[in-house]
């Protein structure tokens, strides 16, 4: 929970800290650390005030959408046994949009873009998550009697 929030906060750095931008050497690890996971392009970048987020607006809906299923588990714990169904009915919006965009049948869209990157970011915290508890505890979850 409190790496997903760093990470969040850490891409809103350019927002939240008008001082952020430039070539300090924060401002530039930070740059750096997010164009390992991200292309970082202008045009795709959220745009708050006059600062670009470090991530495009995909990547920043993946990261808000797994934030927010975490915080929701903390909050509302529910055992987690997923079949394959969830995982593609969320990730087919945005493979459909980021396709759709690349063979140009329709434009880029910021808003779409986060909000099926949002879909996406929960259901896949949710199967990282359940494959963390069944890797802790693989007797619990299995359906062997002894």
């Amino acid at each position: 929970m409190v790496v997903l929030f760093v990470w969040c906060a850490g891409f809103l750095l350019p927002a939240l800290t008008p001082a952020f931008e430039g070539k300090s050497i924060v401002s530039l690890i930070s740059e750096y650390s997010y164009s390992l996971v991200c292309h970082q392009s202008h045009s795709a970048q959220i745009l708050i005030g006059d600062s670009h987020l470090l991530v495009c607006a995909r990547c920043a809906g993946i990261y808000f959408g797994a934030f927010i299923a975490v915080l929701s588990l903390l909050l509302y714990p529910i055992k987690i046994n997923l079949s394959t169904k969830p995982f593609i009915l969320f990730s087919v919006p945005m493979i459909f949009d980021a396709l759709a965009v690349r063979i140009s049948l329709y434009p880029y869209s910021k808003v779409f873009a986060l909000l099926t990157g949002i879909l996406f970011g929960i259901v896949v915290i949710i199967y990282i998550i359940e494959a963390i508890e069944k890797s802790i505890h693989p007797l619990k979850n299995s359906n062997y009697d002894f």
